[in-house]
């Protein structure tokens, strides 16, 4: 058995090495939570409470990434790093679980496709939190598995511990206590555990959770004035309500986070990640929200679940496939048989899931489905993104290889020829698709945004400044604040009139605005006239024009 242990290894290995290949190629900045991630690692590093966030984004991805920027210099880098690391970890608890279901040759190709997902590496390439949570969330299933198979109160203990440390990570991870409450229902039914147990082991997780959360819950407090355990509510309900029943665009989510209050002095939302917390103007609860036209509620939930297993899912298990697929350059474009080929996985998917459904004393499906099902209902309330689903899908992996196991082993001739089979297709589709995306991964168009905020550091006495730090830069993406030095985010806020945007700067004393040609047209199309530097506004000074690879970026300063 030596053997396939070698190549286990090996797959680790390559994998990590190809997963380097595809950081060299995506070394700037693009994406504004990694600049709130950024923010907070610097504070933290820094030792300051500010690290600690507002409650948008949990504070222990980012501790983790201040921990690798004390050895690496460039903390976007030291964040990459990080994310491989962690990375890894999740395979090797992803093979651990595997090693339930799968053996080892089919636990070997499970550990591949995990390095092949492209879906996984857009994440791993960016610093986001989906990069600790993918592994905790892992750790928790574990733990599941191990206290429905020993019922022990380490097991308890370490469930109630992950589950805080998910909610360190992403603040709307609580909702999965509510699935630990269901999987436990079932370890009773099936008397996996006993009635004293139960409750002991309920006790202990549930308190364990919030001794541990508690100081945490109590510094937001500081902050909002309010007990809660996320301030993402009113926001991410007003971003249901403006994205709307059907189209769930991203115009509706420009408008719910950037509207600016009556008085344009505030934005109504009140803060996103990396702006300072500021009390939103309009405050909405659930219920209200949720009963108040339940039409529309029950509309929106459906359009949601529609897209969600009709586009969400089928794309994320599949990765890059279906994009290459449809290229016209690709060789086999609009092939028939390659389409079967690339529905094969998914083939297996279901398979799998039906066989593991079916296992007689089999714990997986009763744990997938109490987590995904508690995840899918309440998230398709308000709207679908693929970061909430994506921490599912290493175990969908595994389904899926379980069903490729299952099918191809039911035959009995052709061992190793079934497995090579089932390999090469595997191979093809996630390779192929992980080689489409690394080859389109191109962020050339972003480069105007970096040269533009190195420009804004060097130049910072010109421009009435000391130090980077003592800037206010109003953008849409905080990309040129991030180059600038600067680490605090100022949103250009989604309104058709300049002067509101200029009262909404003098009230808060901002320096700069920062128009770029890559967001505007898109996100602010009503203030896209600032791209011409020819027209003159009160109050507004152009400064500077940078153009690069077809993209233009001006600054302007504000003249109060």
């Amino acid at each position: 058995m030596l053997l396939p242990h070698i190549f286990l290894i090996s797959v680790f290995f390559l994998g990590s090495l190809f997963h380097l290949s595809v950081i060299h190629l995506n070394t700037i900045l693009t994406n504004a939570d990694s600049f709130a991630y950024l923010q907070m690692s610097y504070f933290l590093k820094n030792g300051l409470l500010e690290g600690f966030g507002t409650g948008w984004f949990g504070f222990l991805y980012s501790a983790c990434v201040a921990f690798g920027n004390l050895f690496v210099e460039n903390d976007f880098f030291a964040g990459q790093i990080i994310n491989l690391i962690l990375f890894n970890i999740g395979g090797v608890i992803l093979f651990f679980i595997g090693k339930r279901y799968l053996n080892i040759h089919y636990n070997i190709v499970l550990i591949l496709i995990y390095f092949l997902s492209s879906a996984l590496l857009n994440y791993n390439i960016n610093i986001l939190s989906e990069n600790l949570f993918i592994p905790l969330f892992l750790l928790l299933f574990l733990f599941l598995q191990r206290i429905g198979e020993n019922s022990n109160f380490f097991n308890a203990l370490m469930i109630g511990i992950i589950c805080a440390f998910l909610y360190f990570t992403r603040s709307e991870s609580f909702i999965y206590i509510l699935s630990l409450g269901i999987i436990g229902l079932i370890f009773l039914k099936r008397k996996l555990l006993l009635g004293k147990e139960f409750i002991k082991y309920s006790m202990t997780i549930i308190l364990s959770f919030f001794i541990i959360i508690a100081p945490y819950v109590y510094y937001l407090h500081t902050i909002t004035g309010e007990w809660g355990l996320t301030n993402k509510g009113s926001s991410n309900i007003r971003q249901a309500m403006m994205r709307g029943t059907e189209k769930m665009d991203d115009e509706g989510f420009e408008k719910a986070v950037g509207e600016l209050s009556s008085d344009n002095h505030h934005l109504i939302a009140g803060f996103v990640g990396g702006l300072k917390y500021d009390k939103p103007s309009e405050n909405y609860s659930i219920s209200n929200f949720l009963l108040q036209d339940k039409k529309s509620t029950l509309k929106r939930f459906l359009t949601n679940q529609k897209k969600l297993y009709s586009q969400t899912l089928p794309k994320m298990l599949l990765g890059d496939i279906l994009k290459l697929y449809k290229d016209p350059g690709f060789i086999f474009y609009d092939n028939f048989l390659i389409l079967i080929i690339i529905f094969i996985p998914l083939v297996f998917f279901i398979l799998g899931g039906l066989n593991l459904l079916f296992k007689k004393n089999s714990l997986f499906m009763p744990i997938f489905l109490s987590l995904f099902l508690v995840g899918s209902i309440f998230f398709t309330l308000f709207f679908v993104l693929e970061r909430y689903f994506i921490i599912f899908l290493p175990l969908m992996f595994l389904i899926m290889i379980y069903g490729a196991q299952e099918f191809l082993t039911s035959f009995e001739k052709f061992e190793v020829g079934k497995y090579i089979a089932s390999l090469g297709i595997f191979v093809f589709v996630y390779y192929m698709g992980i080689l489409f995306f690394s080859q389109n991964l191109n962020n050339s168009k972003y480069e105007v945004k970096k040269v533009a905020g190195e420009w804004i550091q060097e130049n910072i006495k010109g421009l009435g400044k000391k130090d980077p730090s003592e800037l206010k830069i109003m953008e849409r993406f905080p990309i040129m604040t991030y180059y600038a030095g600067t680490k605090e985010r100022w949103l250009t806020p989604y309104t058709s009139k300049i002067s509101n945007l200029i009262e909404y700067a003098q009230y808060n004393k901002i320096d700069l605005l920062v128009v770029d040609s890559l967001d505007f047209k898109t996100y602010r199309k009503d203030l896209s006239v600032l791209l011409n530097k020819d027209i003159k506004y009160q109050n507004l000074e152009f400064v500077k024009m940078l153009t690069l690879n077809g993209e233009k970026v001006l600054i302007y300063k504000f003249n109060y």
